[in-house]
């Protein structure tokens, strides 16, 4: 008997994801014209299509005040659906960000709005395999596509940065004249730490006045021009003239760094991997009789579901169980990740 969710065939619920929300669902901001989102509309949907099917766990939320007085918000939300015989099909996580207008009075902080806006950019982010969100042609921050292609961009940076909670690193610059924010996830410097806390890694990366050609996609987040970076190329020389200009087309010059140093190995799975919150793998294996972690990251961990056709990250995680005492050859690099040796898996 074919698997179904809410007493639908798992295609057919499929589907309904994919157009669960359309152009016309989204409230148009009054003071800045962006499209957003209400929470208890999407929160209602989900619910409507998959009743009992559907979980939707809050894994953390946190928040801070800014030097400008704004408050930032953070949560990270988990979302679970399963099918009528109660075996799971999708497991999906996601981090989003909400910042508040800049506060005027003093006193208690009212975070609450921030938090439930953090929340729901966190289920959008979650549900992005399935759903396709078009947002209302010819509002600010509407992309024709819902991938838009990375591109390469001279930048200097002008500001120490921060680092919100999410472990999110924010840095301004400048592209040109035009000041912009370096967004930086975790996911995408993680394997570049080589031991240092990712504060300190912040620190010595973006200290005012570097240069660096970096690729991404432009993205605008309350008036806030940002880009959000894949890959980063230091510029040597003041004089270089290799560095494109900002908004072109990302080249295979680009430093990717998943792609750095990699080798091949010889490597002993010595466990099941174990699916994280960040929707990162981890899998215990032996080289050169050590144990260590080989680590997946999250994007890579989601192209592979999907060529692969399977249910979700966490059948990918388990599926490791299968080669448990076996030696198979791994593409990827060593690093080292707070004090830790981690082999990063590549799968280009």
């Amino acid at each position: 008997m074919a698997n179904t969710i809410n007493g639908m065939a798992v295609d057919e619920v499929r589907d309904k994801l994919k157009n669960l929300v359309s152009a016309e669902d989204w409230t148009i901001q009054d003071k800045t014209g962006y499209p957003y989102l209400k929470g208890a509309m999407l929160r209602g949907r989900l619910t409507d299509l998959l009743g009992l099917n559907l979980s939707i766990n809050s894994l953390r939320n946190d928040w801070r005040v800014m030097n400008d007085n704004t408050i930032v918000a953070f949560a990270t939300m988990e979302l679970v659906i399963k099918d009528d015989m109660g075996n799971e099909v999708c497991r999906s996580s996601a981090t989003g960000e909400a910042t508040s207008s800049p506060r005027k009075e003093s006193g208690a902080i009212n975070y609450g709005s921030e938090i439930t806006s953090a929340e729901t950019d966190a289920i959008k982010a979650a549900l992005q395999a399935w759903v396709i969100m078009e947002k209302p042609k010819g509002t600010k921050g509407c992309t024709q596509e819902s991938y838009p292609e990375d591109l390469s961009f001279r930048v200097k940076v002008t500001q120490t940065p921060s680092i919100l909670g999410s472990g999110v690193i924010k840095s301004a610059c400048i592209v040109g004249k035009e000041e912009r924010m370096l967004v930086f996830y975790e996911s995408n410097y993680s394997s570049l730490l080589g031991g240092l806390s990712a504060n300190d890694f912040a620190m010595k990366t973006f200290k005012p006045g570097t240069e660096y050609v970096v690729t991404g996609r432009e993205n605008s987040y309350k008036g806030e021009k940002q880009i959000l970076v894949s890959t980063l190329k230091p510029i040597a020389s003041r004089n270089s003239t290799a560095a494109p200009n900002s908004g072109e087309k990302s080249n295979s010059q680009a430093v990717h760094f998943n792609s750095a140093n990699t080798e091949t190995f010889k490597v002993t799975i010595t466990d099941k991997g174990k699916l994280l919150d960040n929707g990162m793998v981890n899998v215990p294996i032996s080289l050169e009789d050590q144990s260590i972690d080989m680590v997946i990251y999250s994007k890579t961990v989601m192209d592979i579901v999907r060529k692969n056709k399977l249910p979700n990250p966490q059948s990918y995680a388990e599926s490791f169980a299968s080669l448990i005492g076996k030696t198979v050859t791994i593409k990827g690099s060593l690093k080292t990740f707070n004090g830790k040796r981690q082999l990063v898996y590549n799968n280009n």
